[in-house]
């Protein structure tokens, strides 16, 4: 049977389930989140209790707990049994008379088999579905655990850049030194090595402060030659001289990007391979070209990317030629924005970052020279079960590659020599969050001025939920294309059935995506 479990509101439809060895779980007003733990990468059916006058605003908070931590559920309207339809669970049990005719019929509805078993859906309000979307948005920030958690929330304190944006910049210079050194007990021996893309909407939200923050972090951290850090790189040869260790260079190289338009740049000069080569580099150790003129050689070559740009700039700065080799589905796509705080940020601690050192310094004792992560049963069952049932998509490539390196990455990070359930759940939540995130940024590669500004509109209500149309004519930025282009994108996806209009509040809002 599938990787399935009804949610229910009602404790005596729980008894019921559980009378019938059926998989369930209890939903809790208070702060007891078993029942989210339970529902953890399955297949959810959430049996409300219709009769009820709170179950809407219970419905919902289900909704958006779970979100991001299973796939997205089934909230259950009615049963049906022949030409009857029942919403109530007992109701229904009692029109079958049977507990193993009954326990046959809902085994056949957690294994998706709604035509022998139909159920109807309970339909969602518009209004939640939109502020689910912005929800979906939203850095999880109970991921944020171990050392680079730590480093994070002491470093936002003092300094304007988002959690998020430290956090990941330590993850991945973390990664890029365990690179070859830490991995899990799997035939595909994931490398924790992360290609990061700091995403903010301008420069006020701090995010080259966030980069070379971290990176000072780990300079005066660590012991000289176990990571070669570079601040750019105009061509393949210029990538090739960073791995040299005959020359300076280091196996293990953390290429940083302040502006990420000058990398994307230099990959488009004519006859270059630097694009080609770091996107190889991504999921392999060795590159080779050969040209008449010229020979590129990399092995056991360990690539990370840390890099900033502004969201205006990712989203318009592509050609063909990145998507076609799928470069971007191999980025890790960190967004935020940063909280004015300080003229003048104060001091961090030295005793602060002293202990930050010393947390850092243990976790890669306990690497050593090699770590190789077992899984508990319970962790394997878990990212079974999310593997088995995660969304397919072009913006879901490479996601479980990353589930995996999150996994190691993450376990070291919390001083942890194995991979238990905890850390596949926030390994799990953070590639669900991931995929949000893509679908909200993915940038535009359009035929036209018009689809391009529809892919705009789009992308913009999705993040940003209902607006009026001024202002979602600044969101969209659609000065760049005029008034009569403005016009034409909005009928077009009001004729698409991709959005829709609140005449009562004056809103323009996104329609959900089957």
């Amino acid at each position: 049977m599938p990787n399935s479990i009804f949610l229910t509101l009602n404790e005596s439809e729980y008894l019921i389930l559980k009378n019938l060895n059926q998989p369930c779980a209890l939903f809790s007003c208070n702060r007891d989140k078993s029942w989210s733990t339970e529902c953890a990468g399955k297949n959810v059916y959430l049996l409300p209790f219709l009769g009820a006058s709170g179950d809407v605003d219970k419905v919902k908070r289900v909704l958006l707990e779970l979100q991001g931590k299973c796939p997205k559920p089934r909230a259950v309207a009615t049963f049906k049994y022949g030409d009857l339809a029942f919403n109530r669970l007992d109701e229904y049990l009692k029109a079958i008379g049977d507990d193993d005719a009954a326990s046959f019929y809902l085994d056949s509805i957690l294994m998706g088999d709604d035509l022998a078993h139909p159920i109807t859906e309970l339909e969602i309000p518009e209004e939640l579905q939109q502020e689910m979307a912005k929800h979906e948005l939203e850095f999880p920030e109970e991921v944020m655990i171990g050392v680079a958690g730590d480093f994070a929330r002491l470093y936002s304190e003092y300094l304007e850049s988002p959690p998020s944006f430290f956090y990941f910049s330590f993850l991945t210079c973390l990664g890029a030194i365990l690179s070859g050194r830490a991995t899990c007990e799997s035939e595909l021996a994931p490398q924790p090595r992360l290609f990061t893309l700091i995403l903010g909407e301008s420069a006020d939200d701090r995010k080259s402060t966030s980069i070379s923050k971290t990176v000072e972090f780990f300079r005066e951290s660590l012991y000289q030659g176990c990571l070669h850090i570079s601040w750019g790189v105009g061509s393949a040869e210029g990538l090739v001289g960073l791995f040299d260790e005959s020359n300076g260079g280091n196996k293990r190289v953390l290429l940083c990007l302040d502006e990420f338009k000058q990398f994307v740049s230099k990959t488009l000069i004519e006859s270059s391979v630097l694009l080609p080569c770091v996107n190889t580099l991504y999921e392999s150790n060795t590159f080779h070209s050969r040209t008449k003129s010229s020979a590129i050689a990399l092995d056991d070559a360990h690539l990370s990317l840390l890099a900033a740009s502004t969201i205006a700039t990712y989203e318009r700065t592509w050609t063909s030629a990145f998507f076609d080799i799928g470069f971007t589905n191999r980025l890790l796509i960190i967004p935020g924005t940063a909280s004015r705080k300080f003229a003048i940020p104060p001091m961090i601690p030295p005793k602060e970052k002293m202990k930050l050192r010393s947390n850092l310094g243990s976790i890669l004792a306990l690497v050593g020279e090699e770590l190789r992560l077992s899984f508990t049963i319970e962790a394997l069952r878990l990212y079974d079960g999310w593997y088995q049932n995660r969304q397919t998509s072009v913006h879901s490539k490479r996601l479980d590659t990353y589930a995996m390196r999150f996994m190691v990455l993450l376990a070291v990070n919390d001083g942890r020599d194995h991979i238990d359930d905890e850390i596949v759940r926030r390994s799990v939540r953070l590639v669900d969050w991931q995929l949000a995130i893509r679908r909200a940024f993915d940038p535009i590669d359009a035929e036209n001025k018009v689809a391009r500004l529809e892919a705009e509109i789009s992308r913009v209500l999705l993040r940003k939920g209902p607006l009026t149309k001024r202002e979602l004519q600044q969101y969209a930025h659609a000065a760049r294309y005029g008034t009569w282009l403005f016009n034409a994108a909005l009928s077009n996806l009001k004729k698409d059935q991709q959005i829709d209009f609140d005449m009562e509040r004056k809103r323009v809002l996104l329609k959900e995506r089957v």
